[in-house]
Order: C-alpha cells, then sequence, then structure tokens
C-alpha cells in the first residue's frame, strides 16, 4: 500500500523531517525506473542497479544501504536477465536515521 506520492506506508514514515519526507518519494521513482529499464529491453542488473542508484543519489539526504535485482526464492543476485524469468527489485535507502525499505517484482518479457 502506498501514499498519494508512491511512497510504501510505513510507520517508519513518521521518523522522517519534512525535508526527508519530500525526497522519499525517490524510492518508489526508482523502482519505476527498473520496471521501465527492463520493460524497454535492458537484460544487465548492473546497468539497472546503477540507474537506480544515480537517480537516489541525486535526491537530498538520501545514503543507499543497497539497491538488488535478486531471485525471488533464493535472494541470490541475479547478472543478467532472460525473457521470462521474475525478479525482485528491492532498495534500502536512509534519510537522516531513518532507514525505508521498498521492492517490486518485475517479470521480464521477451
Amino acid at each position: 500500500v502506498r501514499e498519494a506520492d508512491g511512497l510504501a506506508m510505513s510507520s517508519r514514515n513518521a521518523y522522517l523531517s519534512a525535508a526527508e519526507r519530500k525526497s522519499a518519494p525517490v524510492l518508489h521513482r526508482a523502482l519505476l525506473l527498473a520496471e521501465s529499464l527492463v520493460g524497454e529491453s535492458e537484460r544487465s542488473c548492473r546497468v539497472v542497479v546503477d540507474a537506480m542508484s544515480r537517480l537516489i543519489e541525486a535526491e537530498p539526504g538520501a545514503v543507499i544501504d543497497y539497491c538488488s535485482v535478486a531471485d525471488p526464492d533464493t535472494l541470490r543476485e541475479v547478472h543478467e536477465l532472460t525473457p521470462g524469468m521474475t525478479v525482485l527489485v528491492s532498495l534500502a535507502v536512509r534519510f537522516g536515521g531513518t532507514r525505508l525499505i521498498d521492492n517490486t517484482m518485475i517479470r521480464v518479457l521477451s
């Protein structure tokens, strides 16, 4: 469940300052970027993670703990995407003393 601006609903959101709360929806935008890249036939997970990281790092106050593209069953990192596979794209980002997490499942089409 998400707020109107895309931020995942969480009790942790209450710990964000006004400025941090304004920056926090970058997590959802990063996941949407990953979906878009994969939908446009990007098959390198490194390219996807790097693009997500650049977007997040450009947001004031955001400090990345991790961005990941992994097998949803084993949580092992995936390096190359192939048609038909489903991956878990996840991230954890700190805003001040608050650590926010978010994720999405992406099915790789042709």
